[in-house]
């Protein structure tokens, strides 16, 4: 396939510089086509919101919002899946107005009856199997969901600097 010659062939009546770029016009086309395809990738990509997580992760996240006494003072600050696992780290605020950084994983098993989680911890101290259980009657409808909330926190920065929040 030949590209076309926008700026014609070169004549002895051109510039130096209008001689290059008439030499060099294929490649300057198909870099300027490849800039232009860079920039709308990233255009995509900004308009995308995020990365997705799977159904793990969004259950864990359901049952976090679920479990914490105050929902609105929760901050997802990391995420994270395995095959039959998830985790999530954030960061609440209590009663007291002190804010308290803590890790939690759901453990998950799949059957033929469906979804369920078998355990959750929070700093590695297991939740309540009635917690849990009464939790596992809802996995089938939050699944179901098309507007379910996949979407994974944004990486944390590795300047400290940027770590500091202003609240």
């Amino acid at each position: 396939m030949q590209i076309p010659k926008i700026l014609g062939d070169v004549t002895d009546q051109d510039t130096e510089f209008t001689a290059g770029l008439k030499k060099y016009q294929e490649f300057l086309f198909i870099g300027l086509c490849g800039f232009g395809l860079l920039i709308l990738f990233v255009i995509v990509l900004s308009f995308s919101g995020g990365a997705q997580g799977t159904w793990r992760y969004a259950i864990c996240k359901v049952f976090l919002e679920r479990y914490v006494e105050y929902p609105p003072s929760l901050r997802i600050l990391t995420a994270g899946e395995k095959q039959t696992s998830a985790q999530i780290g954030y960061m609440s605020t209590n009663a007291y107005g002190s804010r308290e950084s803590e890790l939690m994983e759901c453990f998950y098993s799949i059957t033929e009856d469906g979804v369920r989680l078998n355990s959750v911890t929070i700093e590695r101290v297991p939740i309540e199997m009635e917690v849990i259980e009464t939790f596992n009657t809802t996995i089938d409808s939050i699944i179901g969901q098309e507007s379910l909330d996949r979407t994974l926190p944004p990486r944390l920065p590795t300047d400290l600097n940027d770590l500091k929040q202003d609240e």
